[in-house]
């Protein structure tokens, strides 16, 4: 059973082809609830199918390896006026709460024993307008110091960015009712990431951390936590999903975050 502190946060990582085989669709199928197997048949395109099936089976895998009286068809979910999903299963003895994202071919999952708590994971693409995408959603001194980079540089910083505003937008729980113009990410020289807030968003930069990571050359992630503890007492544990019964150490590197405390077990 995986045990999770207070202080601690879960990152999951999951490669989608690893569970578009027979064998783990039908595993998928066994542990998912009566209305989602009704939703995995309307889907045109069996690709469709499969990763629907992939990602809320691994979301239930996930769960129960920290509640392992709770099977994992057992686990009943919930969501908010903006899609958020939460748990919704009253056997669930200690607050345990969870956030999702997929891109390309990963899933990400972030569980946590606080609710305030988003991820987002992009997959980084060289045909996307990234200049035209800023100019319309990011915060001007965003904006200037994105045009100040080399255009090398522009691509990564814009995917930092983009997962940096995700992440918490998911972690509010309020979908795009937030204007992502109206909260500022500045980077600093030492790698910490600061966040500032419009005044009408009634928001304490102090409550916010956050945490970024690349995959590879291929993936940009990053967490966002509200919480009254600081950055730097929390853990952040790797762990990549290889199957429904064998996980490994992620290979996932943090870029830049209000603290420095990675492990990967």
């Amino acid at each position: 059973m995986e045990l999770l502190g207070e202080n601690e946060i879960h990152l999951w990582m999951v490669k989608l082809d690893c569970l578009t085989d027979q064998a783990s669709q039908l595993i998928c199928e066994t542990v998912l609830s009566e209305e989602e197997r009704r939703r995995s048949l309307r889907f045109c395109f069996d690709h469709h199918r499969q990763r629907f099936l992939a990602t809320r089976g691994v979301i239930r895998s996930v769960l129960s390896r920290y509640c392992e009286d709770i099977d994992p068809v057992d686990w009943g979910f919930s969501y908010g006026s903006h899609g958020k999903p939460s748990i919704n299963t009253p056997s669930l003895a200690h607050p345990l709460h969870f956030n999702i994202s997929h891109s390309n071919n990963r899933i990400s999952i972030a569980v946590a024993r606080h609710a305030d708590i988003g991820v987002d994971v992009e997959f980084i693409s060289a045909q996307r307008k990234i200049i035209a995408i800023a100019e319309r959603y990011f915060s001007p001194p965003e904006i200037e110091a994105l045009m100040h980079l080399a255009p090398e540089q522009q691509v990564s910083r814009f995917y930092a960015l983009w997962t940096l505003k995700e992440s918490y937008i998911k972690a509010c729980g309020s979908g795009l009712i937030i204007p992502l113009r109206h909260f500022t990410f500045r980077f600093q020289q030492n790698g910490k990431i600061n966040i500032e807030f419009a005044s009408d968003l009634g928001e304490k930069s102090s409550d916010w951390h956050f945490w970024q990571f690349e995959e590879g050359e291929n993936y940009r992630l990053a967490l966002a936590l509200k919480s009254a503890l600081t950055g730097e007492n929390y853990e952040i544990t790797t762990r990549e999903l290889l199957s429904f019964t064998a996980d490994t150490t992620s290979g996932i590197l943090l870029t830049g975050s209000s603290q420095k405390n990675l492990s990967c077990r």
